[in-house]
């Protein structure tokens, strides 16, 4: 209710120059470091809140008109300033709003019929102090969940709105950036885990080199020597990045030399299909 209370400021203090008598001398200038109240007066359907602005436009027109009926020589203007500006009018207001908190305020009779009554809730603020607690309890959990440890190797930015962002911006199938990132992507280990593989082990590491390497995403990205010839271009383009699959899903560029690498190896062709075929959006906007 922060920017209701912002506005109601604004409301009082012009219902304090009603009395006024030397109101006729110079322009009324009022201050507020409420963007939002500022901007409200250029919006010309109804919006949550709209009555404040309404209520504080037909006051202004009320003040003016009883000073010169014929002519409306004096405009009120609000303008915005910044908060905790160290200017003395601010500085004053901040001192009797905690007054008012404690209660030293003017009877109700001496209100605006606005403020004689509570005020509505603002159905924006009602939703963003509900997704700000939705948003904590999601943190909450996730701090609490068995699953943050592993995700803590790959981004430690939760909610990952950096790689979901990247997800956007690229055509390619987003289904292969998340198996990399939760290590369920159709390679030996997984396949053995879930019962549709015989073995955990690298084919091309047993077959060729008669050793025997768990297939998992790390192996196959930057291990496996059968890639060495389809690794050297990752190499050249990510330079020291190009071992590090952490700095690599943080960054849209290395996302897409990531995903140019596992089209050339062919690996995931029968599962995910020819990768090399589906283009990049950086692509087909050079071709343009």
């Amino acid at each position: 209710m922060a920017k209701d209370a912002k506005a109601v400021k604004c409301i009082l203090a012009l219902w304090l120059l009603k009395d006024e008598n030397q109101l006729s001398i110079s322009p009324i200038s009022i201050y507020t470091d409420s963007q939002s109240f500022v901007q409200s007066f250029k919006y010309q359907r109804a919006r949550p809140g709209s009555y404040i602005s309404d209520f504080f436009m037909k006051t202004a027109v009320q003040i003016t008109k009883g000073v010169c009926p014929d002519i409306l020589t004096h405009r009120v203007k609000l303008r915005w300033i910044a908060a905790h500006s160290n200017v003395t009018g601010n500085e004053r207001a901040d001192r009797e709003a905690r007054e008012v908190a404690k209660g030293r305020s003017s009877p109700c009779t001496s209100l605006p019929k606005l403020l004689k009554s509570q005020l509505p809730l603002n159905a924006d603020l009602v939703k963003e102090n509900f997704k700000a607690r939705l948003m904590d309890n999601w943190k909450a959990n996730w701090a609490a969940s068995p699953h943050k440890a592993k995700m803590d190797t790959l981004d430690t930015n939760f909610p990952f709105d950096k790689f979901r962002a990247s997800l956007r911006s690229l055509t390619c199938p987003q289904c292969l950036l998340f198996q990399l990132r939760s290590n369920h992507i159709p390679l030996n280990k997984y396949l053995n885990w879930i019962g549709k593989a015989e073995d955990k082990f690298c084919i091309n590491c047993k077959r060729y080199r008669g050793t025997e390497v768990p297939e998992m995403v790390v192996h196959y990205l930057f291990e496996c020597p059968s890639y060495d010839y389809e690794r050297h271009s990752l190499d050249t383009k990510l330079g020291c990045s190009s071992r590090d699959l952490k700095a690599i899903l943080s960054d849209k560029e290395a996302i897409r030399e990531l995903i140019r690498f596992v089209g050339r190896t062919k690996r995931l062709k029968p599962s995910l299909g020819d990768i090399s075929k589906f283009r990049l959006m950086a692509d087909s906007q050079q071709d343009r």
